[in-house]
């Protein structure tokens, strides 16, 4: 569109003969087309770079969203933090469905302030009501979305400012304050600053926290002079006056909350909130062989949640650490990246007879989170047995393992794992039972698998036949008792078999 307005000004100028301002006219549009035609056919470098961040950013989200589904407090807590901060529309299904169906307050709390952020009206209805709650966390969460949003009108600015004078929880009313000065209102600010010098010290390390969110600048050092007055004798007070400092960029408190507060869950979230500028700090303490394995272990999980690819290779050496409880949580980690790129090295390590039982185990346990189809090959062998040479209980909870891995991964080439394990000539019977409970679990009930299941109404084992004939009823709600030939009569009249 910025070329149209040359090639008209070329037929507009009067000192040029008709003729003459004809050709440059016919020229002139001519040199326009083809400076057009090249400038589409030839992208520019910065437009590149910006469809690939683009790109990237949607995987990332992807992943994001993946991950949602992992049931773990820390890890849910630090995805919806990044999801929060990435406020891209396609999050808005997935975190509706998160805030439906989980039980905890804090989970879902959260998962309502990112949908006030997307501009859903349930989410701001639901906070609007908790404001009225009897309960005080309730309230207290209500008051900290609508800040952490800083969205404020008519109404929810009223309900803010209630809590904020009559509210008899102070800290209570310290999310209400912190709710208004995050929309500007500057009694909020003062009541904040007042409360850091209060000589009630659990409202100093929550006013900390909430004071570093809003970059307040002079907060700046009384944090540090509280934080140097604790460090060495409350660290769980310490950590909250380092996380408010660390939002000023304070170096010195990151450090100290990667050495010293990532042990305990504050720090842990903390250093999730933080983010990216904590990674590097992350890596030098799971590479620092001196540091204690719990230290290293924390690092590894926290590098898993919050370093992205950036964490892929780091993560990756630590799985041959000495230390093994150091490798297996570097295992862990590198599926809590969601990432493609963790695939390969975890199945390596999974596929490997030679490595170490427990990791092994850790490993299969990671490829179950990442639940991609590329570890099939990896977990087919091991449940049916080929990279297993050990016999005996620990070499079943393998292989066990391998079954809970597959049927967690929502495609065909793993229904077809678990059906050919099924299938397969004299399979343990405890194994057997496990996996029929995994297929129910994760309710797989392909073609595939119905087939495998109907051929063990004929096995001579009771406790497996008997198995077989529930899973038939769970996965179809369909009841043909434990007769193979009523049963096939009833998939076939279904059309649940091939």
């Amino acid at each position: 569109p910025s070329l149209a307005p040359i090639a008209d000004s070329q037929t507009d100028i009067p000192h040029l003969k008709a003729d003459a301002g004809s050709a440059f006219c016919v020229r002139g549009k001519a040199m326009v087309w083809l400076c057009a035609a090249f400038l589409l056919l030839t992208p520019t470098k910065g437009g590149e770079e910006n469809k690939q961040k683009e790109a990237d950013n949607k995987a990332r989200i992807k992943r994001l969203i993946k991950r949602l589904e992992v049931d773990d407090y820390l890890v849910r807590m630090a995805t919806l933090n990044a999801l929060f901060e990435c406020g891209d529309r396609s999050i808005l299904g997935p975190v509706r469905r998160l805030f439906a169906t989980t039980k905890d307050t804090d989970q879902k709390f959260w998962c309502a302030c990112i949908m006030l952020k997307l501009g859903d009206k349930t989410g701001r209805r639901f906070l609007l009501e908790a404001f009225l709650s009897g309960n005080e966390r309730e309230r207290y969460h209500a008051a900290a979305a609508f800040g952490r949003a800083k969205f404020a009108d008519k109404t929810v600015r009223a309900r803010i400012e209630e809590l904020f004078r009559n509210d008899p929880v102070p800290y209570v009313k310290t999310a209400a304050a912190y709710a208004l000065c995050a929309i500007g209102d500057e009694r909020g600010e003062k009541f904040l600053l007042d409360k850091l010098k209060d000589a009630n010290w659990l409202a100093r390390d929550m006013t900390a926290v909430l004071c570093g969110w809003l970059k307040l600048k002079p907060a700046y050092r009384i944090l540090k002079k509280l934080w140097q007055q604790t460090k060495d004798e409350n660290r769980k007070l310490a950590v909250c006056f380092a996380w408010g400092m660390a939002k000023f960029g304070d170096k010195e408190a990151m450090r100290y909350l990667v050495e010293e507060g990532c042990e305990g869950l504050t720090g842990q979230m903390a250093i999730c909130e933080l983010g990216a500028p904590m990674v590097p700090l992350l890596i030098g303490v799971l590479q620092n062989q001196k540091k204690p394995a719990s230290v290293r272990r924390n690092a590894a999980a926290l590098l898993g949640l919050i370093g992205g690819k950036a964490a892929i290779e780091p993560l990756k050496k630590a799985l041959s650490d000495k230390v093994t409880s150091v490798a297996c949580a570097a295992a862990r980690a590198l599926a809590y990246t969601m990432h493609e790129d963790a695939v390969k090295p975890l199945t390596a390590v999974a596929s490997d007879a030679k490595t170490n039982m427990v990791l092994r185990r850790a490993a299969v346990a990671a490829l179950a989170i990442i639940r991609h189809p590329d570890a099939v090959p990896a977990l087919r062998s091991i449940l049916l047995g080929g990279s297993v040479k050990q016999k005996g209980a620990v070499a079943r909870r393998l292989r066990d393992n391998a079954a809970a891995a597959l049927a967690k991964i929502p495609h065909h080439a793993a229904e077809k794992a678990l059906a050919d394990f099924l299938t397969s000539e004299s399979p343990d019977p405890r194994l057997l039972r496990a996996t029929l409970f995994y297929i129910r679990k994760n309710n797989r009930k392909s073609k595939t698998l119905l087939s495998a299941i109907l051929k063990l109404l004929s096995s001579e084992d009771a406790a497996v036949k008997k198995d077989a004939a529930y899973t038939l009823k769970k996965l179809t709600n369909l009841d043909g008792g434990d007769d193979p030939d009523r049963w096939r009569q009833l998939l076939k009249k279904h059309s649940l078999l091939h």
